[in-house]
């Protein structure tokens, strides 16, 4: 079993019983910097299912951040063809996972439908 079958299975627990806690920060902190389509996951779970509005604020603000920094991966794939096909053994074949999660090209949009969700 390779090590994004163990992180996969990290994320599913961390989706299973910390979703909802106080003391989420450092987790949605640490998934800010992840590619990984769990990670995203966990923070839209977050954001929608954690009644303590701090904490959808700081995963609102991550899941943004996450967002923009897969935005530029994209980009740059598209700028530089010779990195598409390592960003495809890194992250997967999808690199179009910003417009397939429904999120706009565009970062600013990014966090308004983010920010959508808190009202």
């Amino acid at each position: 079993m390779g090590n994004g079958d163990a992180s996969a299975r990290t994320v599913a627990l961390l989706m299973r019983d910390h979703v909802l806690s106080d003391d989420i920060i450092p987790v949605c902190d640490r998934m800010r910097y992840s590619y990984r389509l769990e990670s995203g996951a966990f923070l839209r779970a977050v954001l929608e299912k954690n009644p303590n509005r701090e904490m959808q604020g700081v995963a609102c603000l991550f899941l943004a951040r996450f967002l923009n920094d897969r935005l530029r991966m994209v980009q740059l794939a598209k700028d530089r063809p010779d990195l598409a096909r390592r960003f495809e053994i890194a992250f997967g074949q999808d690199t179009s996972l910003i417009t397939k999660a429904g999120f706009a090209i565009n970062g600013r949009e990014i966090l308004m439908v983010s920010l959508s969700t808190l009202s």
